[in-house]
């Protein structure tokens, strides 16, 4: 089983930094602190925000030329689109009373958005879309808002469809990554190659149904941990990948800080979309979702508090 990557596998090195991140930083912070939460998290944007310029400047200045090329310059522009979705996430977040704040943070999302159109990273969109619409079921949910919000993503839809310049440059170059052939969609090619996974899943599942075959090259983290660790492996490994979303829908309601709520939610929302497309998400490569396992450590903590705190309360009260 060793030969096979089934226990030394590249994928598990991803496992243990994100644990590292999320101890670390559940050992250290203090409960309910929320200067340190937003500290945390503005040293965490402009770290962000100093790699994705650098980036920019370093590859992507040519805004034109970039737009229209077939292929993505950087070579790394899934992690980096992370990177900026969560940069996103973090200024959507923010709420600031001063005029000049607001208006800085307005054009560092209008660059963003722009900068995450140019990367091409169709995951890292997705899952900032999935992101939007997470926090109109779980967070707002004010009806006339939501009517407001559908009318408007259905007046968009139409006018990127029905006009044919911007149809060509957001539909077919950037989600279906300028790979339409005479017409046609070839969906292995649009997908890159994702959807054949599910015909190497089927196969290789039923060989080693409960261990798994090992280690293989899988863009799909919940296809892989399946395919190379079989259902018993699979199964602690799907939970942790799926544990924080799953906690930030279900506790959302009985989370006290407003910043910490949006965040775990968004940022886990993004990752549960990457753990289906890329395979070591939502755990890495390298740091690419650390950002994740900071707030869930800070999320855990706070529970951990607010429990001992609920059942030291109901304790009184019964005497």
């Amino acid at each position: 089983i060793i030969g096979q990557g089934y226990l030394i596998s590249f994928n598990l090195y991803p496992i243990f930094l994100a644990t590292f991140i999320f101890l670390n930083v559940f050992l250290i912070v203090k409960p309910n602190d929320d200067k340190a939460i937003k500290l945390i998290m503005i040293t965490y944007a402009l770290s962000a925000l100093f790699t994705l310029f650098s980036v920019y400047f370093m590859y992507y200045i040519n805004i034109t030329a970039t737009m229209l090329s077939w292929h993505s310059i950087y070579a790394e522009k899934n992690t980096i689109a992370i990177l900026n979705v969560f940069v996103i996430l973090i200024l959507i977040s923010f709420k600031s009373k001063y005029k000049i704040i607001s208006i800085l943070k307005f054009l560092l999302i209008i660059f963003l958005v722009v900068f995450l159109i140019i990367l091409k990273s169709r995951t890292a969109t997705v899952g900032g879309l999935f992101a939007v619409i997470c926090h109109f079921i779980y967070i707002n949910k004010g009806s006339m808002k939501k009517i407001a919000i559908f009318l408007t993503i259905t007046a968009l839809s139409l006018i990127i469809l029905l006009n044919d310049t911007l149809y060509k440059l957001l539909v077919v170059k950037l989600f279906l990554n300028d790979k339409v052939q005479s017409g046609s969609i070839d969906l292995s090619m649009v997908t890159s190659s994702r959807s054949d996974y599910v015909s190497v899943f089927v196969t290789s599942i039923q060989e080693n149904f409960w261990l798994g075959s090992g280690y293989i090259r899988l863009e799909s983290g919940f296809l892989y941990s399946l395919i190379s660790f079989g259902i018993l492996g699979a199964i602690p490994y799907i939970t942790i990948a799926m544990l924080p979303f799953f906690t930030a829908t279900k506790n959302i309601r009985n989370m006290e800080n407003d910043l910490l709520k949006s965040l775990l939610l968004y940022s886990s929302a993004v990752a549960i979309v990457n753990f289906f497309l890329e395979q070591r998400a939502p755990f890495g490569p390298g740091t690419k979702f650390s950002f994740l396992w900071i707030v869930f450590g800070i999320y855990a903590k706070n529970y951990v508090s607010y429990s001992k705190k609920t059942k030291f309360n109901q304790k009184n009260s019964k005497e």
